[in-house]
């Protein structure tokens, strides 16, 4: 009987914390406000031989509470590049990535990904991002993306550009 108990204490614990997880971390829903995504302004370090330093300034506090959505600073007429951005449970983290862009829509898929070494930081509205990997790139576009299940994609998931700013 007292086994029983326990299971049941284990059972109701291990329910309360899947319910916590829920909760706090929400993926991003197109139809709400998603102020945190519309890109204001960026910068870009890249010297050879340097960590690639990469920012970006929204209109919003950054929320710590939701998921599935990240930034990105593209090269190679925005086909491959660099990506901040949290899923799941996870933390946010960086990546280098080449995307395949569907023709005619704001969407693409993540062709390959390659996790690097990063260190992120958010402020509110500004999230900076010191990629350690050495580069003397010309970037073309920076993005923001929600994360969304995509079985025709090679990876699984799609993104989809919500805001873009491109460089001149």
């Amino acid at each position: 009987m007292k086994r029983l108990f326990l299971y049941t204490i284990i059972f109701g614990l291990l329910v309360l914390f899947i319910a916590i997880i829920a909760i706090t971390h929400t993926p991003v829903e197109p139809t709400e406000d998603n102020s945190f995504l519309h890109i204001s302004n960026y910068e870009i370090i890249a010297e050879s031989g340097k960590s690639l330093f990469l920012s970006v300034t929204v209109d919003s506090p950054i929320p710590e509470s939701k998921t599935d959505f990240g930034y990105g600073w593209l090269y190679h007429n925005s086909t491959t590049g660099y990506i901040t951005n949290i899923h799941s449970t996870d933390s946010w983290h960086s990546e280098r990535i080449s995307i395949d862009i569907n023709k005619g829509t704001n969407s693409f898929c993540f062709d390959d990904i390659i996790p690097i070494n990063s260190n992120v930081m958010i402020n509110s509205t500004t999230l900076n991002a010191v990629i350690h990997d050495s580069a003397d790139i010309s970037f073309d576009k920076v993005i923001s993306y929600t994360i969304i299940p995509d079985e025709s994609c090679h990876y699984g998931y799609a993104g989809i550009i919500l805001d873009e700013m491109v460089i001149r």
